[in-house]
C-alpha cells in the first residue's frame, strides 16, 4: 500500500507584460433565462493586447505583487494498494483526488 499528499504553494506568479499593453473591454451577456438574472448584464474584466503590441515578444518578467495579488494553491491526495493473491495473480486498485484554487485579485 502506498500514499502520497502533495500540497503546493507557489510562490509569486511571473505575469508578463504590464497594464499599457492590453485595452480592457467588455460584453453584454445575451437574454437567456438559464442565465443568472435572466442574462442581459455586463460582463467586465476582459482584455485584449494593443495592436501596437500585437505580435512582439515581450521576455520582461515581472512579479504578479507588482501589478495586483494572485494566489494558487492545490491539495491532492494518492492512494494506491497492490497485493499478490495465490498462483501468481495480482490485484491492484486506488484512487486520486484533489482540488485547485486559484485567485486574482485587482490588477493596481
Amino acid at each position: 500500500m502506498g500514499a502520497s499528499l502533495v500540497r503546493q504553494l507557489p510562490g509569486d506568479h511571473q505575469p508578463r507584460g504590464g497594464p499599457t499593453d492590453f485595452n480592457g473591454y467588455s460584453i453584454t451577456a445575451p437574454s437567456d433565462s438559464r442565465l443568472p438574472n435572466g442574462g442581459g448584464y455586463p460582463i467586465t474584466g476582459l482584455y485584449d493586447v494593443t495592436p501596437a503590441k500585437f505580435g512582439q515578444v515581450n521576455n520582461l518578467v515581472s512579479l504578479a505583487s507588482t501589478y495586483g495579488t494572485m494566489t494558487e494553491q492545490a491539495d491532492f491526495l494518492n492512494v494506491t494498494v497492490n497485493a499478490r493473491l495465490p498462483h501468481e495473480a495480482t490485484l491492484a486498485g486506488g484512487f486520486d483526488t484533489g482540488r485547485s484554487e486559484s485567485t486574482t485579485a485587482a490588477w493596481s
